[in-house]
């Protein structure tokens, strides 16, 4: 079905589709006819049924990797054409989700009938490609399941809600290699205008017919009647307890980044929002944290090879996201000069803009190369398995280690935090900064196993975290600024826009004063015996347990 534009959920790009529906189990004795009376009762319109048979072949990994995450890709084929579609189920603030309704995004793309289905993900259209292949990385494709869908399509619309909506009546036969089932499930999916009516619509069916809302899709229903009961959707794993063994800790917070860094590479891939990039390095960030904050669990080559990958890939994103923050902050720092002055920076920009434009062109060919796909797939392999038997200290409990964690990185940061002086190099605040960044992703991956005095020990770095980012920002803005005109393109920029990127560096460096005189008197408010005093309680928190 054509899905319908609604406000968007957190992640998706702004001209993707999303679609909003109502799906319900109905007994197999429901007919037709049985529907549409309740549909006429609540007020809504109906147009003449249409029928047709089509047959859904679902594609996906063997290890079920798009199911696990909540998406599905059905090859159908029907007396209309043939079609491709992606679906990725995603949290909505909509009132219709309230209601029960399905939130997801639905792209659609014609394919020629009698066309072999794709086996690699890069063998999709563009636009799916960008949403598959970041779960899918070189795993192959294959048939996880073949619905025979014999469907009845309705309009309906309500004369005094406006709504427009398609009733779908699906009566669905699937087979597997142990056994085989049937289901009917209704469909409600809101087209135009307001969807209340269709949330009562829904109520009345369940009131009059015994429908009940279905807690999953077709895909995951198919694979439990055919007898390959599908894992658990990512976001629905086990969290930490007391008891949780450093290995299975650290595959624990390494899942959710993960799952966070793939949902961004489509919105980085497509390029509508800035932000699929910076989500994808802050993921990429928090996972080194992780790896290095439980080195002592993994194994050190495959944790050099690792940490190796992520290295290159901040390199990547860190050469578009550098960009992205330049020209978004460039027209604040044009304000800040002399009007006459300012003009002259119009050529810079239309120099970034050529730069940038370059290097997103390098990252997405780069994401979706073979060698990237394949140290991806290795990457997560390593990153998430868990031997069953876990020696020495990847198998301690986290109630042993957490409390030592916590301390190590907090010691750190008021060992380097004493250290500056008003005459210290920079580097001595950038080893503060990066040490309070790390107690910071510290306490994030364990804030599952305390309460709120964890919390409020991060609160008190947020002054001594924002002074510390303004200073790091306005040197790598110099730096960054510098590196760039000193290109042959950048050479070749006039020389009053050289002059006036001159004058931005100096603005910068004045920034990095500011924040420095603005350090001590945050340093001195954090340091303070009370806050130390906080800090050193974390030890004895008690954690939560199974």
């Amino acid at each position: 079905m054509t899905a319908r534009r609604v406000s968007r959920p957190e992640g998706a790009p702004p001209a993707t589709p999303v679609e909003v529906e109502w799906k319900l189990l109905a007994p197999a004795d429901v007919s037709d006819e049985e529907v549409a009376d309740v549909v006429r009762d609540s007020g809504l319109t109906l147009s003449p049924p249409s029928k047709r048979h089509q047959v859904d072949r679902y594609l996906d990994t063997p290890t079920i990797d798009l199911v696990h995450n909540d998406i599905s890709l059905r090859l159908r084929e029907s007396s209309g054409g043939c079609t491709l579609t992606l679906k990725m189920r995603l949290p909505s603030e909509d009132a219709a989700a309230a209601e029960g309704a399905w939130t997801r995004l639905e792209i659609e793309e014609p394919v020629r009938r009698g066309a072999p289905p794709p086996e690699r993900a890069l063998q999709l259209p563009e636009r799916l490609r960008n949403y598959a292949e970041p779960f899918v990385l070189a795993r192959p494709l294959v048939e996880v399941a073949r619905l025979q869908v014999d469907r009845t399509l309705r309009e309906l619309r309500g004369p005094l809600s406006g709504v427009r909506a398609a009733l779908a009546i699906d009566r669905v036969r699937v087979s597997g290699q142990e056994r085989a089932g049937e289901f009917t499930e209704v469909e409600l999916e809101v087209l135009s205008g307001d969807p209340v009516a269709l949330a009562r619509l829904a109520g009345d069916l369940q009131h009059r017919l015994g429908l009940v809302p279905s807690a999953s899709d077709k895909l995951t229903r198919a694979l439990a009647l055919a007898g390959m009961e599908p894992p658990e959707p990512a976001s629905a794993a086990p969290g930490l307890v007391a008891e949780t063994r450093l290995r299975e800790a650290a595959a624990h917070i390494l899942r959710v980044h993960l799952h966070a860094f793939a949902l961004a590479e489509p919105v980085a891939r497509i390029g509508e929002d800035r932000e699929g990039v910076h989500r994808m390095r802050v993921a990429t960030r928090r996972m080194r944290a992780t790896f290095r904050l439980f080195t002592d669990a993994f194994p050190p080559k495959g944790l050099e090879r690792a940490l190796s990958f992520m290295r290159r890939m901040g390199a990547e994103l860190g050469r578009v996201r550098d960009l992205d923050v330049m020209l978004e902050q460039l027209p604040g720092l044009s304000r800040e000069l002399p009007q006459i002055v300012a003009a002259d920076l119009d050529p810079l920009r239309e120099l970034l803009v050529e730069f940038h434009a370059r290097e997103r062109r390098r990252l997405v060919a780069w994401l979706g190369s073979t060698p990237r796909l394949a140290r991806a797939q290795a990457f997560q392999r390593f990153a998430l398995s868990v031997p069953l038997r876990l020696r020495g200290s990847a198998g301690r409990p986290l109630h042993e280690v957490a409390p030592v964690l916590l301390q190590s990185a907090a010691h750190r940061v008021f060992r380097r935090g004493d250290r500056v002086r008003k005459s210290s190099p920079p580097e001595h605040l950038h080893a503060l900064r990066i040490a309070t960044k790390r107690l910071r992703y510290t306490a994030e991956a364990l804030a599952e196993l305390y309460g709120d005095d964890l919390a409020r020990c991060l609160r008190r770095m947020v002054k001594l975290q924002d002074v510390l980012g303004a200073y790091n920002d306005a040197h790598v803005a110099q730096a960054l600024l510098s590196g760039w005109v000193d290109t042959p393109q950048g050479r070749r920029l006039p020389r009053r826009t050289l002059v006036a990127v001159g004058s931005v560096i100096a603005a910068q460096d004045a920034r990095a004063d500011q924040a420095r005189r603005a350090f001590r008197k945050a340093w001195r408010e954090f340091s303070r015996e009370k806050v130390r005093q906080e800090f050193e309680a974390l030890e004895r928190l008690p954690l939560g347990r199974a």
